[in-house]
């Protein structure tokens, strides 16, 4: 709970009748802090990688704890992400891929060799059933 929210809880057990003018007070902070994030998206990205930077093990640490809390929810963004921008991931992947030859040449030469029995296995299985 936010400070302003604790803030009206307070003002609502002082004074019960005040429901519905705080209710149009948090509606108009909340339609004000909208428009400004709005208007100054630079500005906010700016202030969060600074406070980002001050303690990153925090974030990191909450960002943990959320992924963990909330898996479907993060790949369900995923999803949406990689639907809107499918061409750009596309062309990541290709970049990646021209630039990392080698090295995924040899992770996929490991992988073979890791798992060279199974593939046999698996082709002569595949085989008998023909």
């Amino acid at each position: 709970m936010s400070d302003v929210d604790e803030l009206f809880e307070k003002m609502l057990e002082v004074v019960p009748d005040l429901r519905e003018q705080v209710k149009a007070m948090r509606e108009k902070i909340n339609g004000d802090m909208r428009e400004y994030r709005e208007k100054n998206p630079v500005k906010i990205n700016a202030q969060r990688r600074r406070n980002y930077w001050r303690d990153p093990e925090k974030f990191r640490e909450y960002n943990r704890e959320y992924r963990e809390k909330n898996p479907e929810r993060m790949r369900a963004r995923g999803r949406d992400y990689y639907a809107k921008n499918r061409e750009k991931c596309l062309e990541r992947c290709r970049k990646y891929a021209s630039e990392h030859k080698v090295e995924i040449a040899e992770r996929h030469r490991k992988w073979y060799l890791k798992n060279k029995e199974r593939l046999a296995r698996e082709y002569r299985e595949r085989r008998e059933k023909e």
